[in-house]
């Protein structure tokens, strides 16, 4: 455990990908797991922006014309054929569960990492962010990716483990890898490379009072 004190005014949470798609029963890409953690995720939404710090939204999103899918298309069949991830569909919106305010930032992306096609590292910069909170779905893509590429550009990473969620993965031998194993994997690679692993209250916990 590395230790890390989260101050507020340094600290933003991103939460990835909480969008209809990923979380409504009967999407090819639902996350049972995602949708049961929407109050948690919702009160601690709650908690952070008690303690003044920054909320961002991302969203998987392609254009229509499918000019910004590149290799998405040929590893996603239905990313291509628009039937997720399709720039102005209802999937594509936050999920109602949870409450985005004028304040928040919704950064809308293009790839796995939140930061890859965005102006995320900008904005994060312009704000003074030392430490990235990540919460969301899916945890073995866009969560783990936007934590390995926040690392990678010299932000602490903390990264909730018990909000991020997945689901079961095709094994690449044959069979599928039940979302718990996914789910302890990624975070035991996190906490061994990349950052810190932590659940929401012993986040709450480490954060300083505020104005800090």
């Amino acid at each position: 455990m590395r230790g890390w004190i989260p101050t507020p005014r340094k600290t933003v949470l991103i939460i990835v990908d909480m969008h209809r798609e990923f979380l409504e029963e009967g999407s090819p890409v639902e996350t049972p797991r995602g949708r049961a953690m929407l109050p948690a995720l919702s009160e601690f939404i709650r908690q952070l922006r008690a303690k003044d710090v920054k909320i961002i939204f991302t969203r998987h999103v392609h254009r229509r014309d499918k000019s910004d899918m590149g290799l998405m298309a040929e590893l996603w069949p239905i990313v291509r054929d628009g039937t997720i991830n399709a720039e102005g569909s209802l999937g594509t919106e936050i999920h109602s569960g949870l409450d985005v305010h004028e304040e928040d930032i919704v950064i809308t992306k293009h790839r796995y990492s939140a930061f890859v096609g965005t102006d995320l590292e900008m904005v994060l910069r312009g704000l003074g962010i030392e430490n990235v909170v990540i919460a969301g779905v899916l945890t073995n893509a866009c969560c783990e990716s936007t934590a390995r590429d926040a690392m990678y550009k010299g932000f602490r990473v903390f990264f909730l483990s018990d909000l991020t969620a997945t689901f079961d993965i095709p094994a690449y031998d044959g069979g599928s890898i039940p979302a718990d194993t996914v789910q302890r994997v990624v975070c035991s690679t996190i906490a061994s490379w990349f950052g810190e692993v932590l659940t929401a209250n012993e986040f709450i916990l480490r954060m300083p009072g505020d104005g800090v």
